[in-house]
């Protein structure tokens, strides 16, 4: 699997004095060639899933700087723990919070290229849930080792699937975690499941 490069983003506090309700608001600016379909959806669950606010989108353009984006609102009273969220979201570290696709599977794999994860990192601790191709909802847990020095790690994992026929899947891998060119990550499991993803 490969992470890309994390987006940028500002978030602005509403400075107008009003008694109104009143939001923050800011945009996110994705690496050149980065994929966007679904980062509406993702970063929205994101936010959520850490500080229990929804946010509002608003389509803007300006020719100057690239032509159409979007505006994503926040209400004001949560804009410490957004910006909180952004910052750790563009820091880009390994697997924290890693939207991964996967661009290999073998027939003997468990999971299929429409498989979509969801990571999360806390110290050595790896998360995912997971879906999409032949899995209707999966989740893994592993541990990084070393921790350390996650640019040429291993992660050791165990995962339990559901699948769209009924079954469920489970059982442990392992897979190799290395630092791309462009600064994304790439994971690639062990030969006989033979799985890689990225971003």
């Amino acid at each position: 699997m490969k992470a890309s490069s994390a987006p940028s983003a500002q978030l602005r506090r509403p400075t107008s004095e009003t008694t109104e309700e009143r939001f923050g608001v800011f945009r996110v600016v994705l690496p050149p060639g980065a994929d966007d379909s679904g980062f509406v959806g993702w970063l929205a669950s994101r936010i959520k899933a850490a500080t229990g606010s929804g946010l509002f989108v608003v389509c803007g353009q300006n020719r100057e700087r690239g032509g159409i984006f979007d505006f994503y609102g926040v209400p004001e009273e949560t804009v410490p723990e957004i910006a909180a969220v952004l910052e750790r979201l563009g820091a880009n570290q390994v697997l924290d919070s890693a939207l991964m696709r996967t661009v290999l599977a073998a027939t003997t794999a468990p999971i299929g290229l429409d498989t979509v994860f969801c990571f999360d990192l806390e110290g050595a601790t790896v998360t995912a849930h997971y879906g999409g191709g032949p899995v209707t909802n999966g989740w893994l847990i592993g541990t990084i080792e070393p921790p350390d020095h996650p640019q040429a790690a291993v992660l050791r994992f165990r995962y339990l699937q559901v699948n769209l026929d009924g079954g469920v899947d489970s059982g442990d891998s392992t897979a190799d975690l290395a630092r791309l060119p462009d600064g994304g990550w790439r994971i690639a499991a062990a030969p006989h499941t033979a799985s890689a993803l990225r971003t």
